[in-house]
């Protein structure tokens, strides 16, 4: 290594920059890594224990036979709020969270690659949750179930604002964790610490890696489906309406194509969290490391082809079920080599007894009695017989609690004094873990039982004598016990973050990166950017001479300029210096953009249109601000040679720059992989309506219905078309400004907003005017395609606007490279080939006669 990168830093003033800023505002404002992980941690936890007293509720009322401790509607209020709450507010969250806090210390970065993306999605996923529990107050809980199957939940039988409060916090939550992968991916392919290449990176790294690419996948359909109910609900459009030519089937298909790979999403960094807990406990590596990462990737791809595992009772023809059923089979194996690659660590090291250690094992016993299960309903002919029982109940609780609680427990149990600096009490958490080991195993395994002899889910009380009444005792006084000890666990974090005993920077002897700082962890992380050798950093493995040649401008990153955030960006393969990232600190518009979204729910929960239109001014505003150029930074340094600035930034010696977050040397600005990963979800979202229009007409005889010709699709075909020409006028535009000619820049970017203003204008008069939605799935469909391309359309006007603004009047104009223009670019291209697509499938399924 360089001597220069081991020069005396002055910390006093890294750690002033990285420092937040005084009062609430600065509080609020807090964009850093740890702020937001800590509050998806804490907020993840609590909706965890709201949603466990809900449970011991729901068991006190079955407890015994014919029980009146709850009346049904309560009942159902408490079952739908339960699963909702533990599903899609604490079992993901709790996970990003952890991602979040310690993935940046185990790769050796600084910070998350977009601070205030990530801080937008706390923001985010805490509106969620707002409005799902406001429901409560309103006297409307959600009660149609945490999968909110149609047509129970159409607005003829779940009438008021139940359903709609949980569509749009459920919404909400999915878009954070979106946003979460966004920053995840980025982050571990992007920040890692030199001389840490992909096949040296931390098992808990390529765990969240895995899982973020799922969630690109599988979240966005669970976004249209959710918007296309609550439509539904406001505006009458049936896509779920067999009657006039929706089919409810299609909620299930969009609904499990998320929530299978969801079981999945919530087990990866779990894994990936004991892959990081058993080496210190049982202190060796790994064993068969690779194979365990294989499984991972294996995983993430098998869990894709599961959804209709919950679907086999349906009326699916059964040669297809096979499929789904192998898939199910299928999905045990590396699930069986990530579980014996643990077992033999234990066989092979020496294990303790910490908490950290029993929870661990906890997960073993307890994940592996529920994937057996999960086998057992993956056969089409015991499912038959086992579907919609408490022997379902029983299986899926043994996956997700053994596969995600358990774990999680253990992370927190390990992580805790990185994050305080203190111990939690031993005992303590040996108490907790065998309370909560006894009351899973005296909760869940009576359910199987009882299942067996009948009892069906979703029932809120039962005769005596059908043989269940001392298996519900007991399944009820075991989540007493389970509760006990989930209670142990959260008195005894409290305690320890007040007066635990000291920990020091390492208790362990860890081999990760996380564990080479300080505890609590500094504001910046690490004053100097470690440098890699090994897959266990910490354990002193030396493979031979260091592979990272650092220039000097990388080594000076220990004294940016006073009040500059600087990172270092790396390759994706090898981990080599290749980027000095300039990130953003204190931001409130994370918290004005939710804030602005929020005011436009509102609005349309209500009907106040005229509140809907001012929360859209205000998200307007709030991107606009949020995309400003930030103030100029001068990049000459004392201790940096200007013809190395010259190299790493393509400006001329000396030269000052008004940046857009990032410098970069070599490979992609960090905009370009954030556009790019939304470009990535977007063509998912879009996909989802284009099978929806599809599948409808796969499944419905009148489409279009009969005697009715089709629509002038021509508004969308000029649309898509004014789309491709701003597409066109963009890349100009980008051309023409890394040639440094800004002014012809301006016209052009000018030219693209003329043309997507245009489309907006043609699409929002022609197409979306005086279609008859209310009365078949195929105008609605329509409908859809049009109010999807306007929405698309104004969102690339305003992209536009702006980086016409920066290019003409701020003369953000620099040579050899522009991240604005080039995000841009990918938008406005992402933009029209949605809008095309949908226009020839919409034409297609327009002139498919059956």
């Amino acid at each position: 290594m360089s001597d220069m990168s081991l020069q005396q830093v002055d910390l006093a003033t890294l750690d002033r920059t990285w420092d937040r800023q005084p009062g609430i505002t600065g509080w609020l404002g807090q964009c850093n890594h740890k702020t937001v992980g800590l509050r998806f941690i804490v907020t993840s936890m609590a909706m965890f224990l709201i949603a466990g007293a809900m449970a011991l509720l729901m068991r006190a009322q079955l407890a015994t036979a014919e029980s009146d401790v709850l009346s049904p509607e309560v009942y159902n209020q408490l079952f739908t709020m339960h699963g909702t709450l533990m599903m899609f507010f604490f079992a993901v969250p709790m996970l990003e969270g952890l991602a979040i806090y310690f993935l940046p210390l185990q790769i050796g970065a600084r910070d998350m690659p977009m601070p205030r993306v990530n801080a937008l999605g706390y923001w985010l996923y805490l509106a969620g949750a707002l409005l799902l529990l406001s429901s409560f107050f309103f006297g409307a809980a959600p009660d149609g179930g945490w999968y909110a199957y149609p047509p129970l939940t159409a607005s003829a039988f779940s009438p008021g604002l139940n359903i709609d409060l949980w569509l749009l916090g459920v919404t909400l939550t999915e878009i954070s964790a979106i946003v979460a992968s966004f920053e995840i991916i980025a982050l571990v392919l992007r920040s890692r610490a030199p001389g840490m290449s992909l096949a040296r990176m931390p098992l808990f790294a390529w765990a969240n890696l895995a899982t973020a690419s799922m969630i690109l996948v599988a979240f966005p359909p669970l976004v249209v489906t959710s918007l296309l109910l609550e439509i539904e609900r406001k505006l009458g459009t049936p896509f779920f309406d067999g009657t006039a030519g929706g089919d409810p089937l299609l909620w299930q298909h969009l609904f499990w194509w998320f929530g299978h790979p969801e079981v999945y999403i919530q087990l990866l960094p779990a894994l990936g969290i004991l892959a990081t807990v058993i080496p210190v406990a049982t202190r060796r590596r790994l064993p068969m490391r690779w194979l365990v990462v294989a499984s991972f990737l294996a995983i993430a791809i098998v869990s894709f082809g599961l959804w209709v595992h919950h679907m086999f009772t349906t009326g699916i023809p059964h040669l297809a079920l096979q499929f789904f059923s192998s898939a199910s089979f299928m999905i045990a194996i590396p699930s069986g080599v990530i579980v014996l690659a643990f077992i033999a660590a234990f066989w092979t090291g020496r294990a303790n007894f910490d908490p950290a250690t029993l929870f661990a094992i906890g997960f073993l016993v307890i994940f592996v009695f529920g994937g057996i299960t999960g086998v057992m309903v993956g056969v089409v002919s015991f499912n038959f017989q086992a579907h919609d029982t408490y022997f379902v109940v029983g299986h899926f609780h043994s996956v997700l609690i053994g596969g995600n609680v358990f774990p999680v427990f253990a992370g927190l149990y390990h992580w805790f004094p990185k994050v305080t600096g203190r111990h939690v009490s031993r005992r303590a958490g040996q108490v907790s873990f065998w309370l909560m080991l006894v009351g899973f195993l005296v909760t869940f395994v009576p359910q199987h039982v009882v299942g067996f002899l009948g009892m069906v889910r979703r029932i809120w009380t039962y005769e005596e004598g059908l043989g269940w009444e001392g298996w519900n005792l007991a399944s009820s006084l075991g989540s007493g016990i389970l509760g006990l000890g989930v209670g142990v666990s959260v008195v005894a974090f409290a305690v320890a973050w007040r007066r635990g005993a000291p920990a020091g920077h390492d208790p362990w002897g860890a081999p990760t990166l996380e564990w080479s700082t300080a505890s609590p962890v500094p504001n910046e992380n690490f004053a100097t950017i470690p440098v890699v050798h090994s897959a266990e950093p910490r354990w002193g493995a030396n493979l031979g001479p260091d592979p990272v040649e650092l220039t000097e401008w990388y080594a000076g990153l220990g004294e940016p300029p006073e009040g500059q955030r600087e990172s270092v960006l790396t390759t994706v393969v090898d981990g080599r210096p290749a980027a000095v990232a300039v990130l953003p600190g204190h931001s409130l518009w994370p918290l004005w953009l939710t804030v602005a979204l929020l005011v436009v729910l509102i609005g349309v929960l209500f009907d106040l249109w005229w509140l809907a239109g001012v929360g859209l001014v205000g998200v307007a505003v709030s991107i606009v601000a949020w995309v400003w150029p930030q103030a100029q930074v001068d990049l000459r340094r004392p201790d940096v040679r200007e013809h190395e600035i010259a190299d790493a930034t393509g400006l001329e010696p000396g030269q000052r720059v008004r940046t857009f977050r990032v410098l970069t040397e070599g490979g992609r600005s960090i905009g370009w992989w954030g556009t790019v990963l939304g470009v990535i979800a977007l063509g998912h979202l879009v996909g989802a309506v284009l099978v929806a229009a599809i599948y409808l007409r796969s499944r419905t005889a009148t489409w279009p219905p009969a005697a009715v010709d089709p629509p002038d699709f021509t508004a969308a075909v000029v649309a898509a078309g004014l789309a491709l020409a701003a597409g066109v006028l963009a890349s100009v535009a980008e051309r023409r400004t890394r040639a440094g000619k800004g002014a012809a820049t301006v016209l052009l970017v000018v030219g693209g907003i003329a043309a997507a203003v245009g489309a907006g204008l043609h699409l929002a008069f022609t197409l979306l005017a005086d279609l008859p939605v209310a009365e078949h799935a195929y105008w609605s469909m329509w409908w859809l395609t049009g109010a999807l391309g306007l929405t698309l359309l104004v969102t690339l006007a305003l992209m536009l606007w702006v980086a016409a603004w920066h290019v003409g009047v701020r003369g953000v104009v620099r040579t050899g490279h522009d991240a604005e223009l080039e995000v841009v670019r990918l938008w406005t291209w992402a933009t029209a080939v949605s809008l095309v697509s949908l226009v020839l499938v919409m034409a297609g399924v327009s002139v498919w006669w059956g």
